[in-house]
């Protein structure tokens, strides 16, 4: 099954089922709730997949100054990734529409930013673990967590770590 956002191809193989979420189609909610882009079910988890494509060739360059500038400030991740991982948590638990209680949910975030390195790629994700938050008070693990896992990947990294959900842009996808 392969999903699209903008002029990101993914190729999510092998999957139990998988959605685009962030659409009107499915998200009957958009105009109070956020949404994350696809909703994944394999058979162990349950992946929110959100993609950020700053290096989309289509985008304006005032638009990709305005996004570094969210992420360098910590507004991208307050703001945006935080709500819309919780806001499509919450909306798939009030309609019970993903077995939560039998599988972890992973938060992935792609961001297609060729300079983001691995250290910054680190920090952003503990950034996005802590304003989840993936542990609860005082340390201590959630007894119902809802958010297991969560982690930001550039393109190249993705690729790296799921070789079997393979990214690409449309164009080098003929």
């Amino acid at each position: 099954m392969v999903l699209e956002e903008n002029d990101i191809l993914i190729d999510f193989k092998h999957v139990v089922k998988g959605e685009k979420f962030d659409d009107d189609s499915t998200h009957g909610l958009s105009h109070c709730m956020k949404a994350v882009d696809f909703i994944i079910e394999t058979d162990t988890k349950i992946l929110f997949v959100e993609i950020k494509d700053p290096q989309n060739p289509k985008a304006q360059i005032k638009d990709k100054n305005k996004f570094l500038e969210s992420l360098q400030s910590g507004t991208l991740i307050r703001n945006s990734l935080t709500t819309k991982a919780r806001d499509t948590f919450l909306y798939r638990l009030g309609l019970n529409a993903l077995p939560y209680i039998s599988k972890p949910i992973h938060y992935y975030v792609l961001i297609n930013l060729e300079t983001l390195d691995g250290a910054q790629l680190l920090n952003l994700t503990d950034r996005l673990r802590a304003a989840i938050p993936t542990i609860g008070p005082n340390n201590v693990p959630w007894k119902n967590p809802f958010i297991s896992e969560c982690a930001i990947f550039n393109l190249k990294t993705w690729k790296e770590q799921y070789p079997y959900f393979q990214a690409c842009r449309k164009s080098e996808k003929n």
